[in-house]
């Protein structure tokens, strides 16, 4: 987004363009206010300058046919711009269709990526081939352009708790559209930030950058992912009882589950999900657990876990509103709370009268907290909050849409925090206002349900959104691809794109059902997930095209530490075989000109120059995944070929002349690249008999011994 050369408004004859030096970028803005008809900016611009959070702006304003304003504020040295919307004083909307802002025709567009909300909590990615074709609820709009100038352009909503205004974009005839509600009808919003625009030349920061502006531009209380911590809970590997049990779960259950894990790996964490809570229909009537399934309550479990079995974190859910639909009305809680908690109304035609916690009096903050208190107290570490993305209708013409998510939001977090530690998976959380008030909060549920475990369809729908929707999601908070089952059909596959996702690890196996050697694929001896350094992305050549109908795969990348990381899947709807190629250019940001690159599911090796390409086919379901380390003096240490993630096994490695010296954090077999004859192991301080490694071409393999015990190992390669 920073550039030498910043966006500049042009206004003429043919009206109000976005320019880039002199070429247009986005021509022919224009707004409409509730239900009437498109007005054209007119007149002279009125020209302000300042400065803001962002930096020196400059900001011209139009009026509006009809009254009201247009205004555009560019910032210097940044080729970015926000648009807003004024309208006349006093003038009062209706809550939805509140008012539209269209950008106009976008120049030199070749392709897009739109991010929609294709329900009111999850994403899905769509790929127009024009920008007129973009469908509805899109949550950022990024396009790659011709001609020249950057190479990528990307538009994100605004909207504002100030105003109440909630925004996304769609398509329109001239072009695309930001669309405003704030879902109050007769209310007078002021000042609407409507849609945010930027160019560069990385798709990926660019992406992350128009959201960051997002954020600032519409005075949300969020930030970037970057600037938060991960939380500790997820660096193990967890077990949630949902797909295990669903609703059906109770003490027993949960105890033998967690014990028949605990047999085979060292379970970091348990979560028990929904199905827990005592309600009336779906509303919540207490705090405390339904007596028939957890009929001593939840401390002698939670006990049970922590001290016989030995897992360090449990974890518990709720609802965003207590439970699915709010706290049921002339319940203890009801009474409890009392004027903390506003009427509300969910569901279609036959719609349930319930309450939720107040978002604007303080009322969400003592309920949250009164809540966690309770969780707390009976042991619980974390918890996963579901349904985010169910506020605005519930409270219709109660509270402007997008104070009423951002006020939840920050009670919620200030709750979790003081109770938690900001241990929270937010979940069904996919929509610009919740994300755009994660202050504190880092973890974000990235797709819908696994669903239907074993069916191919699923396995690349599920894999699409995830890889796709982690453009969006990787900004604000770490994504979460959802548990799996480690004995699913396709559980290898699951595991290879949990293990490059970057987010958090955890299986839904069924009770006794498991499958160890998947799982032990993901984690080092102490049970930790061996992550990688950033989320895993879709690679640029992937970005603006369908992989589930395209001829090419699905592909994503990221690095950890100097390594690279890639992997491809097979996500075709058609379930036929396909081929591809890989390159080591198809990981951004891998620095080097040559590299060990080592293939985890067939456990080929090879040493490939930078722009060197490697073909391969995929049956339907099949994946591969490739560790891409730079070769120094003709040797590379990739890592233990027992672990998805390679490189993380490497504790550290260093080179004395002709000797390299590995540091491993347990046994296993050792993988290394080596251009030179190797002349002779020791391990441990003491040489490897021969028949421990083996050279073949550049490959080098060493058994350093057992794996999956925690025992540091010291390898030093001569050659």
């Amino acid at each position: 987004m920073k550039t030498s050369r910043k966006l500049a408004v042009r206004a003429d004859k043919s009206g109000v363009s976005l320019v880039l030096g002199k070429r247009a970028v986005a021509s022919g803005l224009a707004a409409r206010l509730g239900a009437s008809i498109e007005k054209r900016p007119r007149g002279r611009a009125r020209a302000t300058r300042g400065r803001d959070a962002i930096g020196a702006f400059s900001e011209k304003a139009f009026n509006l046919t009809g009254g009201g304003a247009l205004s555009v504020r560019t910032w210097t040295g940044r080729a970015a711009a926000v648009v807003y919307v004024t309208p006349p004083r006093g003038a009062k909307l209706p809550g939805r269709e509140t008012a539209r802002v269209e950008l106009g025709r976008l120049h030199d567009f070749k392709r897009g990526l739109a991010l929609r909300r294709w329900c009111l909590w999850w994403l899905d990615p769509s790929f127009p081939a024009e920008p007129s074709e973009t469908p509805d609820k899109v949550q950022l709009f990024l396009w790659e352009r011709v001609g020249p100038g950057p190479r990528y352009a990307a538009a994100a909503p605004v909207g504002s708790p100030e105003s109440g205004a909630v925004a996304f974009l769609e398509g329109c005839r001239s072009g695309v559209a930001a669309r405003l509600d704030t879902w109050c009808d007769s209310r007078a919003p002021g000042r609407m930030p409507a849609v945010a625009l930027a160019l560069g030349n990385d798709p990926y920061a660019l992406a992350e950058g128009v959201i960051a502006l997002a954020i600032r531009a519409g005075g949300w209380p969020g930030r970037m992912r970057r600037e938060k911590t991960y939380p500790a809970v997820f660096e193990q590997l967890g077990w949630c009882t949902w797909d295990a049990m669903y609703k059906d779960l109770t003490d027993a259950k949960v105890r033998r589950g967690a014990a028949g894990l605990r047999a085979g790996f060292p379970l970091g964490w348990v979560l028990l999900d929904d199905g827990w809570q005592r309600a009336r229909g779906r509303s919540l009537v207490s705090f405390e657990p339904d007596r028939k399934k957890f009929p001593r309550g939840f401390r002698p479990l939670v006990r049970h876990l922590k001290r016989t079995l030995r897992v360090r974190w449990v974890g518990i859910w709720h609802a965003f509103q207590g439970h699915w639909e709010g706290v049921a009305t002339k319940s203890k809680l009801a009474r409890r709370f009392g004027k903390d908690l506003v009427p509300c109304r969910f569901g279609g035609e036959r719609k349930t009268r319930a309450l939720l916690a107040n978002p604007i009096t303080g009322g969400a903050d003592r309920f949250y907290d009164a809540f966690h208190a309770r969780l707390a107290e009976q042991g619980f570490d974390f918890i996963k909050v579901d349904n985010q993305g169910r506020v605005a209708g519930p409270l219709e013409n109660r509270i402007p849409a997008a104070r009423a998510m951002s006020g939840m939001q920050l009670a919620l977090q200030r709750a979790a925090g003081r109770h938690f530690d900001q241990n929270l998976i937010n979940c069904m959380a996919m929509t610009r206002e919740a994300a755009y008030s994660w202050a504190d909060s880092n973890v974000v549920r990235n797709s819908d349900d696994v669903k239907f475990p074993g069916r191919l369809s699923f396995f690349g729908r599920h894999l699409r959104q995830n890889a796709y929707n982690a453009v969006w999601t990787s900004a604000v908070g770490w994504p979460d691809w959802d548990m799996f089952q480690s004995t699913d059909r396709n559980a290898e596959a699951h595991a290879a794109a949990r293990a490059i996702s970057g987010g958090p690890v955890y299986v839904s196996d069924k009770v006794g059902e498991h499958d160890f050697d998947v799982i032990w694929k993901l984690i080092d001896a102490t049970g930790a997930v061996l992550r990688p350094d950033e989320p895993a992305v879709p690679t640029r050549g992937t970005l603006f095209s369908d992989p589930r109908e395209t001829r090419g795969l699905l592909k994503v990348f990221t690095r950890a530490g100097s390594a690279g990381l890639l992997a491809a899947f097979n996500v075709k709807l058609d379930n036929l075989a396909s081929g591809g190629c890989m390159e080591p250019t198809n990981v951004d940001g891998l620095r080097g000109t040559r590299f060990a690159v080592y293939e985890h599911h067939t456990h080929e090796l090879r040493v490939m120059r930078r722009n060197e390409s490697w073909a391969f086919d995929l049956a339907a379901g099949e994946y591969r995944l490739w560790s891409l380390v730079p070769l120094a003096n003709g040797f590379a240490a990739v890592g233990l070929a027992e672990k998805f993630i390679s490189p993380r096994t490497v504790l550290c490695a260093s080179r004395r002349g002709r000797t390299h010296a590995i540091a491993l954090g347990e046994g296993g077999t050792l993988v290394c690249a080596s251009t030179r004859r190797v002349r002779r192991v020791v391990l441990d301080g003491k040489p490897l008999a021969r028949s421990r490694w083996k050279q073949s071409g550049a490959k080098l393999t060493v058994r350093t011994g057992r794996s999956r015990t925690p025992r540091m190992h010291r390898v030093s390669i001569e050659t």
